[in-house]
């Protein structure tokens, strides 16, 4: 198969997230921002928040696709159950670190590289 080729979606694997792993990532990119002693390394922080949460979102946006196709799939209906529980954790991470963001001292040069929104 040529690498620009998609799978069938029915086919894509499934992949589920750890959402303790993906709390704690965030909990330690967050001391890393808070630490930060440059708009450098806050920026560093800031893009590798990025790149975990996006890791985790497209893991879950399978999931609930694949579910809402088939809610009668008993193995997907307990992986989301689990993310039900789990997915408000990583939430209040986010929330946290989006909070150190805002009170960042670093906050002009995030904003200059990043812009504001």
């Amino acid at each position: 198969m040529n690498e620009k080729e998609l799978l069938p979606f029915d086919q894509w694997p499934l992949r589920v997230p750890n959402i303790a792993k993906a709390v704690a990532s965030a909990e330690e990119i967050t001391a890393a921002l808070k630490s930060a002693s440059s708009g450098e390394e806050a920026l560093k922080a800031v893009k590798k928040f990025f790149r975990e949460s996006d890791k985790v979102g497209e893991k879950v946006q399978v999931i609930e696709v694949r579910y809402t196709c088939n809610t009668e799939d008993k193995k997907l209906k307990k992986i989301v159950d689990a993310l039900d529980e789990g997915l408000p954790l990583l939430q209040n991470a986010t929330v946290a670190f989006q909070k150190a963001v805002l009170e960042s001292p670093h906050r002009p040069y995030l904003e200059k590289k990043l812009g504001s929104h």
